[in-house]
C-alpha cells in the first residue's frame, strides 16, 4: 500500500494556488476538503489523494490565474475606453 501523503496549509495553498489565510474560506465554500487535525489540534494537514480526488470530482473551482501582462493590458484597455469616452463628451 502506499504511503499517504499530508501537505501543510502552505504547501496545501501552493498546490491550490492559492493563500494560506484562503484555505479556512475554501474549506467552509466546499471548495476544498476539510483538513485533518491527526498531527494535533493546531497542525491542519490535508491529504494530497483527497485534494486530487475533490479536484477530479468537479468539486472545486481552480483560481483563474492571468499573466501579469495580460491584467495590465486589461487594465490600460479600460483606461483607454475611459479616455476616449471622455474625449468624446468635449468634442460636442
Amino acid at each position: 500500500m502506499a504511503e499517504e501523503i499530508w501537505l501543510t496549509p502552505a504547501e496545501t495553498a501552493k498546490r491550490q494556488g492559492l493563500r494560506v489565510d484562503q484555505l479556512a474560506r475554501y474549506v467552509r465554500a466546499g471548495k476544498l476538503p476539510k483538513p485533518s487535525y491527526a498531527y494535533g489540534p493546531r497542525a491542519p494537514r490535508w491529504n494530497v489523494e483527497e485534494l486530487d480526488a475533490h479536484m477530479r470530482n468537479g468539486q472545486s473551482n481552480p483560481v483563474p490565474r492571468q499573466h501579469p501582462s495580460g491584467l495590465a493590458n486589461a487594465l490600460l484597455a479600460k483606461f483607454e475606453a475611459r479616455r476616449q469616452k471622455t474625449a468624446r463628451g468635449r468634442d460636442r
